[in-house]
């Protein structure tokens, strides 16, 4: 590319190279393994059947059957933490992978998480996560008051979308985020050579299935007159509660402005009750009928709960930062993808671009970013763009390849 500039009298033309374009995004940096071990003698080797049988990724099973167990023993046992609070035993959980990685889910882009239903929808699964009663009004019958309800998730969503979900500003100050275990394990991809799966696979996932169908035809502690569940409480034992009590403090004193949790303080805060449910459940589904959680399964609970820590900092940090740049990468891969012309204009982006760009600072902002990045290089003068004359264009770079 050239340009000309007037120097004593005379028209100099100068010729330079455009820088070559940026990366948008860093990549993150490797998640920590999954602790399978402490999923215990009835999940880990489910887990290792789970991933022998789909050759998924280890955290991607290991959060599969840990999710499944969460379900079938959410209606059995309460837990009283060692702080003398009851809670249900219920969990929130989020994988994230790539398509292909075994995997599927719509709830993250569906209607109940439009811009007009999101924060109804946040809030309702907040307060199904902390075990309040459901109070609706409904035109249709008049109030609903339910009682002694459990629920538990486990939502699957690729990359881009949870991105969108994790720097949520309306799902993030509601507090939802703050009670989700999300995993983003390393891919698979070019690891899963076709085998069959062994005898002792097959064994395996014939006993988890059996297991599991024991506790699922459990019959539930029922409230006759209040026409919901009404728990028995599950506690800790004294060396539990000692371990648990312990975490509990480590958590409290990295929580000091400047800490290494200072941007993620509502989930942080959550931590130890999150060890504690997850502590039940692992008590609760080697045995359906334990009113005890022992110094092993309050161990492997604060494993796993330090697991999902670590995996908090590693995405919900990246997300925020890169939401912006996230934006930017999602109109990129559009212009490279759908968009024609080897020029664009800000109307072209808001008018005809993705969804999430559809205002003109918008537009603005990310063209910005773009040209940071060398991805855009503006016109001088403007241009015409697919037809129509444009005050400001700018020309993607490099030039995309035409069939």
């Amino acid at each position: 590319m050239s340009k000309t500039s007037a120097f004593k009298g005379k028209v100099k033309t100068e010729k330079f190279e455009l820088e070559e374009p940026q990366p948008l995004q860093r990549p993150l940096p490797p998640a920590d393994p999954y602790p399978v071990e402490a999923l215990g003698p009835v999940l880990y080797p489910a887990m290792q059947a789970v991933q022998g049988m789909t050759q998924a990724p280890d955290g991607l099973c290991a959060q599969s059957v840990l999710a499944a167990a969460n379900l079938a023993v959410q209606g059995l046992r309460n837990v009283e933490t060692p702080a003398r609070k009851i809670r249900p035993v219920s969990c929130f959980f989020l994988s994230i992978a790539q398509s292909g990685e075994r995997k599927g889910g719509q709830f993250i882009a569906g209607h109940g998480m439009s811009e007009d239903a999101k924060t109804r929808t946040s809030t309702g699964l907040s307060h199904l996560w902390d075990g309040t009663a459901i109070d609706r009004i409904r035109a249709t019958d008049g109030n609903l008051y339910l009682r002694g309800r459990r629920f538990c998730i486990h939502l699957m969503a690729q990359p881009d979308i949870a991105a969108d979900m994790l720097t949520d500003p309306v799902l993030m100050n509601q507090g939802l985020l703050s009670r989700f275990l999300v995993c983003a394990p390393p891919s698979n991809f070019g690891q899963r050579e076709f085998q069959e799966p062994t005898l002792k696979i097959i064994k395996l996932h014939e006993d988890y299935c059996d297991h599991m169908k024991h506790i699922l035809e459990m019959r539930l502690p029922l409230d006759e007159e209040e026409d919901g569940l009404k728990p028995p409480v599950i506690q800790f034992s004294k060396e539990a509660a000692d371990v648990w009590k312990a975490f509990y403090n480590e958590i409290e004193r990295q929580l000091k402005p400047g800490g290494p949790y200072d941007t993620i303080t509502g989930f942080v805060c959550k931590v130890p009750e999150h060890a504690a449910r997850l502590a039940a459940t692992l008590s609760l589904v080697e045995n359906p009928r334990s009113d005890v959680i022992d110094l092993a399964h309050a161990e492997n609970g604060i494993a796993l709960a330090r697991y999902y820590l670590a995996e908090a900092v590693r995405l919900y940090n990246a997300q925020k930062t890169n939401r912006r740049l996230s934006l930017a990468q999602t109109v990129l891969d559009w212009l490279h993808t759908q968009w024609e012309h080897d020029v664009v204009s800000l109307p072209d982006l808001y008018q005809r671009g993705p969804d999430r760009v559809r205002n003109k600072d918008t537009a603005y902002q990310i063209v910005r970013t773009l040209e940071d990045h060398h991805w855009l290089v503006q016109i001088p003068g403007g241009a015409e763009v697919a037809g129509t004359k444009r005050r400001e264009v700018w020309r993607i770079h490099p030039p995309l390849k035409k069939d």
